[in-house]
């Protein structure tokens, strides 16, 4: 069974590679992907967290940022909860994150301030975001900066911009954005 990209490259998800890997299409899917399963207020794209992830950290750690939730571009995005009742999910989201990390020169495991951000953006969404309380395990994270939610196809052409200035101009270029 092939999965079928906005760009319309043809993915087979139990033989990915690096060559299947496109910062198009990543930025595409991740605009179009509500944060929280979409029980948002109002639409937040994991396009738009990402960015927020990437800028928050130290320029060495910005791809990674920008880049840790890429796997949900190809095999959606699933809440925390859900995500643990699914080992087969697990070990496919292992498998396109080995080809984007491959593809972007990142580590395998992501790293702890990677984490450790994404955690705080979390924290701050839920806040900006959700109905009801925040779950405790967040409650003691220090927020990351407010922002408003984005349009998909501003949070697409801003993810682009970012990862632009991320990635170098040689990377930039490979990808069809120079």
């Amino acid at each position: 069974m092939l999965l079928t990209t906005a760009h319309g490259r043809q993915i087979d998800l139990m033989k990915i590679s690096v060559a299947d890997i496109n910062i198009q299409d990543i930025a595409h899917g991740l605009s179009n992907l509500c944060r929280f399963a979409g029980h948002t207020r109002q639409f937040y794209s994991v396009a738009q967290h990402s960015v927020r992830v990437a800028l928050s950290l130290p320029p060495e750690w910005a791809l990674s940022g920008l880049l840790h939730d890429a796997t949900e571009a190809y095999v959606v995005d699933l809440p925390r909860p859900v995500k643990a009742l699914l080992p087969d999910y697990i070990v496919l989201e292992s498998r396109v994150w080995r080809a984007i990390a491959h593809r972007y020169k990142l580590d395998l495991q992501e790293p702890s301030i990677v984490k450790t951000a994404d955690n705080r953006a979390l924290r701050t969404e839920w806040e900006e975001l959700m109905p009801g309380p925040m779950p405790p395990e967040f409650a003691a994270l220090r927020p990351i900066r407010a922002e408003s939610p984005e349009p998909p196809d501003v949070a697409r052409r801003r993810f682009l911009r970012v990862f632009d200035q991320l990635a170098g101009p040689l990377m930039a270029y490979q990808e069809g954005l120079r």
